[in-house]
């Protein structure tokens, strides 16, 4: 990887990390989690009875750790057997032929404190799926990784 001025930033100095051989913006910590802060739907990936599942999921960074709500089913007992987890958020704009995607790997775990529940409760993280989802899980944001795409590809005429 290379140090290259951001020219998105003004080039006030700013130095972005970029990928040699995919010419991405590798981000570091910080904007990576204010990207996550920005969307509400991501993707979980955990196993399920040893086969790769991955599903959409709702949820909130909530301080140190995603964390979204569920019903008794993979997706808790994955948490419950304290399974290591991968969880990506992306943003697209497929017109101008740009977007970002964090990767968050961890150990996902059930949230059982009632305290910690009720403050949850109130954060507005409410699945689409008509189930009632009563469960919470969380990540830690302790492995987390993204990119965002530096160049606009222009398409060429045929």
């Amino acid at each position: 990887m290379e140090p290259a001025q951001d020219a998105s930033r003004g080039g006030r100095g700013y130095v972005t990390l970029v990928d040699d051989r995919t010419q991405m913006e590798v981000l570091r910590r910080p904007p990576a989690i204010r990207l996550l802060r920005t969307v509400e739907v991501g993707r979980l990936g955990f196993l399920d009875h040893g086969r790769i599942t991955v599903v959409p999921v709702n949820f909130q960074v909530d301080g140190q750790r995603i964390v979204f709500r569920t019903a008794p089913g993979a997706k808790l007992d994955a948490a419950l057997e304290g399974q290591e987890v991968a969880f990506e958020a992306d943003g697209l704009d497929e017109d101008r032929r740009v977007g970002w995607d964090v990767l968050v790997r961890g150990t996902a775990s059930p949230i059982t404190d009632p305290d910690d529940i009720h403050r949850l409760e109130r954060l507005g993280v409410f699945a689409w799926a008509r189930s009632p989802k009563a469960d919470w899980v969380q990540i830690p944001l302790e492995d987390v990784s993204g990119r965002r795409t530096m160049i606009v590809f222009e398409p060429q005429p045929t």
